[in-house]
């Protein structure tokens, strides 16, 4: 009797395994990346903050005075208006704030404060000048 049968397929423990293999690559290469991904975060902000505090310090050089204010995307900004500074990267997952006023013994002074949005509790970054 012929059989009419063909082997062309997989097994099921040859499925199982694959499934397996694919797993245990995705949980070593997924928290991996997720880290690189946070730690390119980390330094746009930083990157940002400090563009941000030479924008300040300009601003002083010009008018005598730091320019306090807030910049979130998508919404108009005095620090983007007057300051002619702008993040880059992803920077509508951030707000920025700067406070300006007496520090102590300085009479003219500036903070600048990186924020998440989603978690306004997190300080992501913050320059404090001069």
């Amino acid at each position: 009797m012929k059989n009419n049968h063909s082997n062309n397929g997989f097994t099921l423990i040859e499925l199982m395994i694959t499934v397996a293999i694919v797993g245990i690559l995705s949980a070593i290469v997924i928290p991996a990346f997720v880290s690189y991904t946070e730690d390119a975060d980390k330094g746009a902000v930083t990157h940002n903050a400090q563009s941000l505090a030479v924008a300040e310090e300009n601003f002083f050089y010009e008018n005598d005075t730091y320019l306090a204010g807030t910049y979130i995307a998508g919404v108009g900004s005095i620090l983007s208006d007057a300051l002619g500074w702008k993040p880059t990267g992803d920077h509508d997952l951030y707000k920025y704030a700067v406070t300006a006023g007496p520090c102590g013994n300085i009479t003219k002074c500036y903070t600048v404060t990186v924020k998440l949005i989603s978690d306004p509790t997190r300080v992501s970054h913050t320059i404090s000048g001069p």
